[in-house]
């Protein structure tokens, strides 16, 4: 699809509010700007179709890791999460097409002696990037993509983008964002399903030579060029928040299975090794855009359904009285009832009920501004703040171990612990 079919699909599938949500910054596109205004601003931005295509339309590649046995770190370990992915898709694809279109890079040829011999099919890349930026990502990942995926990687090139050879890849395949790759015509001809699945991020030039186009599903550092120059750098899971104090950003929901796994397993082991760590918690809950996905009541609507919007009440109302730790403890660890935890853990049961009836609704929509400010639309996110930056929880606290042909969950709230003392520069008591 081109650009303007990819914004007639935007505008019919999803809300301004979701627009705004992900490009509103990127663009300044604004909540009161009419569709035909937000739509020129994106037509006329240097964003590719492919790069808005994966923003939109296009998982991110950390969110297949429900389909894989073990979750993965989404910066550190992104070559794990694209191999994974090709993984499942390979396997779909011998699946459907067979073995036949399942490209291994050989080339079999038959010699003059009616003997057969195969030839090898090497893919170079050229790696384009920004030697001044220290904080973009690794583009060696790709080339662990593919020879993880038994591709026969050639040469690899370093160019820099202010190069005289580096302008010219720009203006070639008008790349919009660095760093990137480009791969030589090999892969196509040679490797098909490491192609189509490549396909989904990137486009081939005239030249059949492939362009990774899709920096945003990388979710790591890169840089948005217009003209070939960089304009912004974008840095997934870090905000300036401004806020000097050193503290937890928590947002989690009631019914979520993971945000209860981490509540319960990894929340009580954090309490107890910082003590004077200052937690901010937050209540994660949807507006009525997306009513035909979840339960909604008015303009708050829960992923989970009815019940997970009753007990996002009750949490956010004891937040009101500094008792949801306890108030989450009692229902998850000590496996009360909801009058018990009332009854043992609510100081002031008056105000907590007429929280609940009047007040609780309003609260949770107040939250969708932070969660905006955060882009967390999922649980847990944790954001670690320090000197007035917050950097989105990377640590590996969920794995799962197989045993006797099933797996079994492990929780390690120490990676979690350790990152809080690396991020905080072991300045809080406790590291």
């Amino acid at each position: 699809m081109n650009k303007k079919e990819i914004c007639k699909k935007i505008e019919e599938e999803f809300s301004k509010k979701e627009v705004v949500n992900k490009l509103g910054k990127k663009l300044k596109i604004k909540k009161s700007d009419s569709w035909n205004k937000i739509i020129n601003k994106i037509l006329k931005s240097s964003m590719s179709a492919k790069e808005l295509e994966a923003l939109f339309f296009k998982k991110k590649i950390r969110e297949y890791l429900k389909f894989l046995p073990s979750p993965i770190n989404k910066v550190n370990n992104t070559k794990a999460l694209f191999t994974g992915l090709f993984l499942i898709l390979t396997l779909l694809s011998v699946l459907t097409h067979g073995f036949q279109n399942f490209g291994l890079g050989l080339t079999i040829w038959t010699k003059n002696n009616g003997s057969v011999a195969q030839e090898i099919a090497y893919v170079n890349i050229i790696q384009l990037l920004d030697s001044d930026c220290d904080v973009c990502y690794d583009l060696s990942i790709h080339t662990k993509v593919l020879e993880n995926s038994g591709v026969s990687v050639g040469n690899i090139t370093k160019v820099d983008m202010n190069s005289e050879k580096g302008r010219e890849l720009i203006n070639k395949y008008n790349i919009t964002s660095v760093p990137t790759v480009i791969f030589s015509p090999e892969l196509k001809n040679n490797y098909t399903s490491v192609f189509e699945f490549y396909t989904q991020f990137g486009d081939l030039g005239s030249d059949d030579y492939y362009v990774f186009r899709a920096n945003s599903a990388i979710d790591a550092p890169y840089e948005v060029l217009e003209n070939g120059e960089v304009i912004e750098l974008i840095e997934p899971g870090k905000v300036k928040t401004g806020v000097n104090q050193t503290k937890l950003y928590l947002f989690l929901m009631a019914k979520c299975p993971y945000s209860e796994a981490y509540e319960k397993n990894i929340l009580p082991e954090l309490k107890n090794k910082f003590p004077d760590l200052s937690w901010e918690v937050h209540i994660v809950t949807f507006d009525n855009s997306t009513a035909s996905r979840y339960y909604c009541e008015g303009n708050v609507c829960a992923m989970h359904g009815e019940q997970e919007l009753k007990d996002n009440k009750d949490m956010i109302c004891a937040l009101q009285q500094n008792a949801w730790y306890d108030w989450t403890q009692c229902y998850l660890n000590d496996n009360k009832t909801r009058e018990d935890c009332i009854n043992d853990i609510i100081l002031n049961q008056t105000m907590f009920n007429d929280c609940v009836i009047n007040d609780a609704a309003v609260l949770l929509e107040n939250e969708h501004e932070v969660m905006d400010e955060f882009s967390a639309y999922g649980t847990p996110f944790v954001f670690i703040n320090y000197d007035g930056v917050a950097r989105l929880s990377n640590a590996r606290w969920l794995d799962f171990v197989q045993e006797n042909n099933t797996y079994k969950r492990v929780f390690d709230a120490d990676a979690v612990i350790n990152e809080i003392c690396d991020l905080t520069n072991n300045t809080i008591n406790g590291c």
